[in-house]
């Protein structure tokens, strides 16, 4: 999925710029944008942009329960669409 990997390469980057910065990157990509946020790394629009893609891609990266309201699954049932339509949307939202 290039939104996966593309979030990936942004997380792997991040990383990089903390420990360029003297820094140990928290273990977490949510930990890792709020510490750069925290210490002025990036500016306050990119690292929430690079959040909203966090959560876009977090359901793919990480197994979810099917009860789990960030989940693909709650999202196209609670939203009484298909799935294709959510992951349009998700893409359209992470521009």
């Amino acid at each position: 999925m290039p939104n996966s990997q593309a979030t990936a390469f942004i997380e792997h980057t991040l990383s990089e710029e903390l420990e360029d910065c003297g820094l140990a990157p928290p273990r977490t990509f949510a930990g890792a944008i709020r510490l750069a946020g925290q210490r002025g790394i990036f500016y306050d629009e990119l690292l929430e942009r690079t959040d909203k893609l966090r959560t876009i891609r977090n359901p793919f990266a990480h197994r979810r329960d099917d009860d789990d309201r960030d989940g693909l699954y709650s999202r196209y049932r609670a939203r009484g669409i298909g799935p294709t339509a959510v992951l349009e949307q998700d893409a359209q939202r992470s521009t």
